[in-house]
Order: C-alpha cells, then sequence, then structure tokens
C-alpha cells in the first residue's frame, strides 16, 4: 500500500504504524525503499485500539505535513478490495467494529 500511495498518488510523507513497529517484519527494507524514493517516513509502534496510543502518534505529527488520511490495513485476506470501494457496511466488515463508514474510533 505505501508504495501504491507513493507512485500512483505522489504521497512524500507517510506514517507507517503497527503494534511492533520497528520491530516488524520488512519494515527496515521499505522504508530504506521508501526513502530511497524522497519519501518522509515515520515508522511508530502504536495500537489503534488503544486511544491514548493514538492520541500520543497523532499529537507528534508536524504542523508542518498535516494528517490528511489514514489507510488501514489488516492482514486479513477475505476482504482485500480497495478501501475507497468500499460501501459503510462494507467498511466495518473490513476494518472491524473499531471503526465506522467514516473511519473514527468507536471503542
Amino acid at each position: 500500500m505505501s508504495r501504491h500511495l507513493v507512485s500512483t498518488y505522489g504521497v512524500r510523507h507517510l506514517i507507517l504504524t503497527s503494534r511492533r513497529g520497528r520491530a516488524a517484519g520488512g519494515v527496515a527494507e521499505l522504508c530504506a525503499e521508501l526513502e530511497a524514493l524522497g519519501v518522509s517516513v515515520t515508522v511508530g509502534a502504536c495500537d489503534v485500539a488503544d486511544r491514548a496510543a493514538v492520541a500520543e502518534l497523532l499529537a507528534g505529527i508536524p504542523a508542518e505535513h498535516p494528517l490528511t488520511a489514514v489507510i488501514p490495513r489488516r492482514r486479513r485476506p477475505r476482504r482485500r478490495r480497495h478501501l475507497l470501494a468500499h460501501t459503510p457496511s462494507g467498511w466495518t466488515a473490513c476494518c472491524g467494529p473499531r471503526s465506522t463508514p467514516r473511519g473514527t474510533c468507536t471503542s
């Protein structure tokens, strides 16, 4: 998804999050690849089910590069359609009970 955002949409600043952050497999290689393309990459360890952790992550976003999109990614292969193609019920099925069709946290 990160490569697609960079190559298709020209995204220049990314925040990648997972529960393991930089310890997640393949992150170092992905960051090196994206940085070689001129992308600024920040990696954070954050459990998105934890409101306080998400608030802390969001508070660290620099004002000169404000948050403009959130692209959730799950490892579940059952609903791998492009997220923009989801209906509200499909969004909920894809992203689980912690999100609404607008992507706001409900837990």
